[in-house]
């Protein structure tokens, strides 16, 4: 009883602004500290605990990657500090990039990021690193997917529809 009443002291809902400027509430927590900073969410895609948890699922995935042997945690462990430790992070072809994999740590707040900024937004820094970094083509994947039960029945639930190149995008933004 006290540990799980010293838990819910610590936790608490943050707020977050959609691209219409319009304020959410989550259906989901975080710590105590943190709930006062402002996450920027797409309208279309809503943060609610079903779509983090297909997003961690498919983050996890190596089905996502071309040669069908990386997941997102490849480059972004969690033991980790969310990097890979690397000088420089291999794509999925073997060739190496020029810098090493940032943290995950703290990125729902960031509106630009990469190194340089030019990702405006999770959505895109997602998009743009599964096509060059693992060498995925989403709407080529999303297919795939169709023919996992559990994922057209998570899909279906959470986004009103199947898997497509967009939607595993949005569930993976959701768990980032």
């Amino acid at each position: 009883g006290l540990a799980v009443a010293g838990l819910a002291s610590l936790v608490g809902q943050p707020q977050v602004l959609t691209a219409a400027g319009q304020t959410a509430r989550p259906d989901f927590a975080l710590p105590r500290g943190l709930q006062s900073l402002t996450i920027t969410a797409p309208p279309d895609n809503a943060m609610t605990t079903g779509r983090i948890a297909l997003g961690k699922q498919l983050f996890f995935d190596t089905r996502l990657s071309r040669t069908k042997k990386m997941s997102c945690e490849t480059c972004h462990v969690p033991e980790k500090g969310w990097t890979d430790g690397l000088a420089l992070s291999p794509r999925f072809d073997g060739s190496m990039n020029t810098r090493h994999t940032p943290t995950m740590y703290g990125v729902a707040f960031y509106p630009d990021l990469y190194w340089d900024g030019r990702a405006k937004g999770l959505e895109a820094q997602i998009v743009a690193a599964w096509r060059s970094q693992m060498g995925g083509d989403p709407d080529a994947m999303a297919k795939e997917l169709e023919a996992v039960p559990r994922y057209v029945e998570a899909f279906q639930k959470e986004y009103e529809g199947p898997p497509t190149g967009d939607r595993i995008v949005k569930a993976l933004a959701c768990y980032v």
